[in-house]
């Protein structure tokens, strides 16, 4: 045990987070002030210190933030700070405070505005994408003041996203992936997704699968009248690999 959180290897020149450049043991990352972590995929970690007879875990995923768990190490060792000499006494109206707050916590809506005054000029156009990496044929938006529905057709078919505009909305994300059988794409994860137009002629939208994988995608939509240009961006481990790159589209 000594051995596997103990520094096997220098990882220093990584270009890992900056809290778990401290070297790394079996399977096990190490942190300043000989303390070590459980790093998994989108903030899976257990980070632990000894000395302060301290563990914090947490689950989430922020594959799509940018030093997501180096955050999290920062908070950590302000926590440990602040008990580093004397635990700290209990205080029931804090713990109010926090359950009230967690209570209410929810996952940020994309920014913006529900609809888009130029609706009319682009709802329901259909734009033939011209060659692209991920390969959309074609792409159509319906466009909503509560709902913003992206049809498209992939080499796996043809396919329907809807984007809540104010608020998520739940659904299969239409392409199969890996689940239940291992080697086998038998499974359309659940996901919930939010939209909202950043100007009007630009809709940004995200969706995060929330399934036995977790994972986010991400993709912008500018309008003029007779083109679409669509950017998606993914942060997810082994899918939405479909759903990365660049595509502009015309119509009539």
């Amino acid at each position: 045990m000594v051995e596997a959180v103990s520094r096997q290897i220098d990882n220093s020149l990584s270009r890992s987070d900056v809290e778990f450049l401290h070297g790394y043991g079996y399977q096990i990352w190490m942190l300043r002030d000989g303390g070590f972590a459980f790093n998994g995929m989108g903030s899976q970690l257990a980070l632990c210190m000894p000395a302060n007879d301290m563990i914090l875990v947490t689950t989430a995923d922020n594959q799509a933030i940018n030093n997501g768990p180096g955050y999290i190490a920062g908070a950590y060792y302000n926590l440990i700070a602040k008990t580093s000499e004397n635990a700290l006494p209990e205080d029931k109206d804090a713990e109010a405070a926090l359950k009230q707050k967690t209570a209410s916590l929810a996952i940020p809506l994309p920014q913006g505005e529900k609809t888009t005054v130029k609706a009319a000029l682009y709802s329901g156009k259909r734009y033939v994408m011209q060659k692209n990496q991920m390969g959309i044929e074609w792409m159509s938006v319906d466009i909503a003041p509560e709902l913003c529905a992206v049809r498209y057709a992939n080499a796996t078919g043809e396919h329907r996203i809807e984007f809540g505009m104010g608020g998520y909305t739940a659904q299969k994300f239409p392409e199969k992936y890996y689940g239940m059988t291992i080697g086998t794409k038998d499974m359309n994860y659940e996901s919930i997704a939010a939209g909202a137009w950043v100007n009007e002629c630009a809709l940004i939208c995200t969706l995060y699968a929330i399934d036995i994988h977790v994972g986010t995608l991400n993709m912008q939509l500018n309008f003029a009248e007779d083109s679409l240009s669509v950017y998606m961006d993914r942060a997810a481990e082994w899918f939405f690999e479909e759903y990365e790159g660049y595509a502009t589209g015309y119509c009539g």
